[in-house]
């Protein structure tokens, strides 16, 4: 009998999934208070709190096969908690009464919040490792379709062309920082509890508290806390933040998806399998399913996260309740984040991508689609207002009279004293005005930083030049892939001291100077400039090469700035 869709044999694989459910059953929980039991009496004998003997029979008694779970319900409906009802279990079947050392000094709140932050531990391994793997299938999609142009939409309406590969680097890049989250997390909320009754550790001898506590965190992998926590629960409340935010991104990618879905679209579809989205009168219908699980999943989340800021109004220093929130919320939270990312993954592995219909809806609106860029060349000519106006009525033009905008462009006499009918051609081809989608695509796809910082370079300046080692050289953001490109490209070279530290590689584009001449360096700038997806100045002649590189910083800023300008 289903008693909560997670929990449905129907549903439960499509609302989650079984590595995400087994860290939140009753038998993970029971395990969690147990190895920390474990932990904390392994831990007290060392210390010489406990005997050690008695150590040694909790820890083989504390095991989850030895736990009557039957038993356990009905201590747990007559306590109003399970860890008592876990430790009398325990107790009673060691040896001797060496069992009564069992939970020395610790409180039923201490073990239940560091059994959750090692369940959401174990939890956030989870979705790390289903982000990595959502994240590859973005990547190579930002990888194959950077020079692909469709529509950019804004209030959904046709803005200016972009590229799919921008749209998905754009994804990946904001994955990217929910992985950047995660590590945040870990630091903050992977902290132990262990602060008796009220915080305190007043149950143990004051020389010795603090290092039980500290040798405990270590002993479980966690962090000491700087004070007890029982009733700040800031902690499980970014949690469940993450998740709504992290779902959040799911869902914003789902209706993206579903919308070029759309038949009159038609620019993107889920996976094809047979039967899949297909409807029970309509035999025509492929409709969106991931996406529409994805919706549902992200919605019940973000309420999720809502009452866990719900659970953070605790009285004093032990609450009567909210806490019972989490234990309702947080389980599902994860499962349904989990159901998300799973749905995420199969659907981004297998998008299937249609560009020829993206090319056909750049050409839906006449043309109009550029009309920026038609205004932007136009503005240093005429104005930038005189130019907006002069366009804006040849776009209702061609609107009104279902005419291309390029034809009523060349007609105009005022625009044809300035631009000629091939500069208009090439302004109205709405892949040459894709901007950086193509290189940002690329960079995004390696996971680096819009810029790059080079680290371990010295000023050490003779003559206003600097000795770099490039076989020492790190690039910050790189994947070790790339850092090995990089040491086996380069040689010890003299550049600029000032252009290596703050510009030569810190741009998307713009110049690298290198040099001295005749060492192979501008082939190897190139190739590299290539694989990033970069657009290079290549400034040919040894001597003027030699004169640059010999210049004054101030000369070298420059000419990086106007590369810069004029998008070289």
């Amino acid at each position: 009998m289903m008693a909560s869709i997670v929990d449905s044999h129907i549903f439960k694989d499509i609302f989650g999934h079984a590595a995400m459910r087994s860290l939140w059953t009753d038998e993970a929980r029971t395990a969690y208070y147990l190895k920390w039991e474990v932990a904390l009496a392994t831990v007290q004998a060392k210390l010489k709190i406990i005997p050690q003997e008695a150590c040694d029979e909790i820890i083989a008694k504390a095991k989850v096969e030895n736990i009557d779970f039957d038993k356990l319900k009905e201590k747990t409906e007559l306590i109003g908690y399970p860890v008592l009802g876990v430790v009398q279990q325990i107790v009673s079947i060691c040896r001797d009464g060496l069992g009564e050392w069992c939970h020395w000094g610790a409180t039923t709140q201490d073990v239940t919040d560091s059994a959750t932050v090692m369940a959401i531990r174990d939890s956030l391994d989870i979705i790390e490792g289903d982000l990595d793997h959502i994240m590859s299938s973005v990547a190579k999609l930002a990888e194959d379709h950077r020079l692909t142009p469709m529509a950019g939409r804004s209030n959904l309406q046709q803005a200016v062309p972009i590229s799919f590969g921008f749209k998905m680097a754009r994804l990946l890049a904001t994955f990217q920082r929910h992985k950047e989250r995660i590590e945040e997390i870990r630091k903050r909320v992977l902290t132990l509890e262990f602060g008796g009754a009220a915080g305190t550790l007043a149950t143990l001898n004051a020389d010795i508290a603090l290092k039980c506590q500290e040798e405990l965190a270590r002993e479980l992998d966690l962090v000491q806390p700087e004070i007890a926590w029982h009733t700040e629960r800031d902690r499980f409340a970014e949690v469940g933040a993450f998740l709504g935010i992290l779902c959040g991104t799911l869902s914003k990618n789902a209706t993206d998806i579903k919308l070029m879905m759309q038949t009159e679209i038609d620019e993107v579809s889920e996976p094809y399998v047979p039967h899949r989205g297909s409807s029970s009168t309509m035999p025509n219908k492929f409709n969106p399913i991931s996406c529409v699980y994805i919706h549902a999943l992200a919605a019940t989340v973000r309420q999720h996260s809502a009452a866990l800021m719900d659970a953070m109004l605790c009285d004093h220093e032990r609450a009567t309740g909210p806490w019972e929130i989490e234990w309702i919320v947080l389980p599902e939270a994860f499962i349904l984040t989990a159901g998300a990312l799973s749905q995420t993954k199969s659907m981004m592995a297998g998008l299937q991508v249609h560009p020829k219909n993206m090319m056909r809806n750049l050409n839906l609106t006449k043309g109009l689609i550029v009309s920026e860029a038609v205004m932007m060349s136009l503005g240093p000519k005429l104005g930038r207002q005189s130019a907006h106006d002069l366009v804006y009525t040849h776009c209702r033009r061609a609107l009104d009279e279902d005419r291309m905008l390029i034809d009523l462009l060349k007609e105009d006499k005022d625009i044809s004293a300035v631009l000629s009918n091939t500069e208009l051609e090439h302004l109205c081809d709405p892949a040459n005005y894709l901007g950086l989608s193509g290189s940002m695509s690329k960079l995004r796809r390696l996971h680096l930083n819009h810029k790059y910082r080079v680290e371990g370079v010295e000023s050490s300046v003779i003559n206003k030049k600097a000795q770099i080692d490039y076989t020492k050289l790190k690039l910050a953001g790189c994947t070790p892939a790339i850092e090995e490109i990089v040491r086996k490209a380069f040689r010890p070279q003299k550049f600029a001291a000032g252009l290596c530290r703050e510009i030569g590689m810190q741009c998307v584009r713009g110049v690298i100077l290198h040099g001295p001449p005749g060492t192979g360096e501008t082939s190897t700038i190139l190739a590299l400039c290539e694989y990033f997806g970069l657009e290079p100045k290549v400034i040919n002649g040894p001597e003027l090469i030699d004169s640059l590189v010999g210049n004054s910083e101030r000369t070298l800023r420059e000419l990086f700035e106007e590369a810069q300008d004029d998008g070289s």
